[in-house]
């Protein structure tokens, strides 16, 4: 048996809403990947692929925190596909303040142990690179919740 799906229908339908943010700001249309894709999008222009890009949401304020931190897996998968396809390989997110987007390079973060631990899947700890919020592109500021 494989591990625990956690993604929801919720976080499904956030991930396209962060999508259509994005086809608009790059004047792309993202086309889901499906599950059987280690990614989420890729976006086409001119019916040319242009980009790879995971989307994730943070619950929090982009500023809370001096890094983000993902799964080093998914960056090797997304990195994997960027070499094989020769696109560039975007990291989006949207936190609760702004949307934003970093294209992530081999060799440049800092690797270290993270993830989840509030619910008790001892998979759910891992390697993960650090980015620097800094180096994030930011499309939209958006007012925090209340």
């Amino acid at each position: 048996m494989g591990r625990p799906r956690y993604e929801s229908s919720d976080n499904r339908d956030e991930q396209r809403e962060i999508a259509t943010a994005l086809e608009g700001a790059w004047n792309a249309t993202l086309v889901d990947l499906g599950d059987a894709s280690e990614i989420d999008y890729v976006a086409i222009r001119d019916r040319q692929a242009v980009g790879l890009v995971e989307v994730k949401r943070r619950r929090n304020p982009m500023g809370k925190y001096p890094t983000l931190q993902i799964s080093l897996t998914k960056i090797i998968a997304g990195l994997k596909l960027s070499i094989s396809t020769n696109l560039p390989f975007i990291l989006a997110i949207q936190w609760d303040d702004a949307t934003g987007y970093v294209t992530i390079k081999a060799g440049t973060y800092n690797v270290v142990e993270g993830g989840r631990r509030d619910r008790g899947d001892p998979a759910d700890v891992e390697l993960m690179i650090e980015i620097d919020t800094g180096r994030f592109r930011v499309l939209q500021k958006t007012p925090a919740p209340a």
